[in-house]
């Protein structure tokens, strides 16, 4: 079904977006880029999430993803510019927070369904949806804090307990599906062939529910969780990040900006990740 008139979507260069009654599909499509996220892609999620939350007939949404191996790698660094004052640093995180916050703002559940590996800026857009269904072979990390920058939101202390937080926050290691099962970051972990009709199949079961009775459990328990500090805590930490973003005068960071600028993306990863190997 096309899209409907809420939507821009001839314009759309980096997602696509489909509708079969009550469910839409929004999906990250530069496969090629491992679904990389740009400024053009939040853009064009920021139109679809806030579309499709308007649309009456739509009541549930699945965040896919185009490809096998990646769900996203995150922010793409290789077409992301340095901001040259601290004011271009904090529209940045405003941006990056932003786009997370319309998935928390909705007034209907999403559904994310990981494939592969969820990385920084694509762990976030994962985890920060309603419900999350991931493949056996999926990972999530979030390795920021190896180059000296913080994610751009931080959610893990809403979904598990501290020492597991601790760990996943501190190290930038990759979790496997299972072990973020067990963790409760997930809601199942199911073979390949069963990501996509697995994600349906919740989402029409969801559906099945009076509208607005559904809108308004999707707002009850927003506001639990933002009583409980969820929004107050976002805002402080964008701040921090926009700070630490702009800092300088850590060797180690330094180094690895020195890389990056120097000898390229390939070779700052293996010189921020190499490290970690044998940890």
């Amino acid at each position: 079904m096309a899209a409907p008139a809420l939507f821009d979507a001839d314009r759309w260069t980096d997602i696509a977006l489909r509708r079969d009654g009550p469910v839409a599909w929004v999906t990250l499509n530069r496969p090629a880029k491992a679904n990389a996220v740009r400024p053009q892609m939040q853009d064009e999620l920021a139109q679809a999430l806030e579309g499709l939350d308007r649309d009456r007939e739509v009541r549930v949404v699945i965040l896919e993803a185009a490809g096998e191996r990646v769900f996203s790698a995150g922010f793409d660094m290789s077409e992301q510019h340095r901001p040259e004052s601290s004011r271009d640093w904090d529209d940045l995180t405003r941006a990056s927070a932003g786009v997370c916050m319309k998935i928390w703002d909705m007034d209907k559940p999403v559904i994310c369904t990981v494939q592969g590996h969820a990385i920084a800026f694509g762990c976030l857009l994962a985890l920060i949806c309603d419900l999350t269904i991931a493949t056996e072979e999926a990972w999530f990390s979030e390795p920021e804090i190896r180059h000296g920058t913080l994610t751009p939101m931080i959610i893990m202390p809403w979904l598990t307990h501290m020492k597991a937080v601790h760990e996943f926050y501190y190290t930038g290691d990759a979790m496997p599906a299972r072990r973020a099962l067990e963790l409760g970051l997930i809601n199942r972990v199911v073979p390949a062939a069963e990501l996509a009709p697995t994600a349906e199949r919740m989402a029409r079961r969801i559906a099945n529910a009076p509208a607005y009775t559904l809108l308004m459990a999707k707002r009850a328990l927003r506001q639990a969780y933002e009583i409980m500090g969820f929004r107050g805590i976002q805002g402080a930490h964008r701040y921090l990040d926009t700070y630490l973003l702009d800092s300088h005068g850590d060797p180690r960071k330094e180094e690895l900006k020195r890389i990056r600028r120097e000898d390229g993306l390939r070779a700052f990863l293996e010189a921020r990740d190499g490290p970690y190997r044998d940890g």
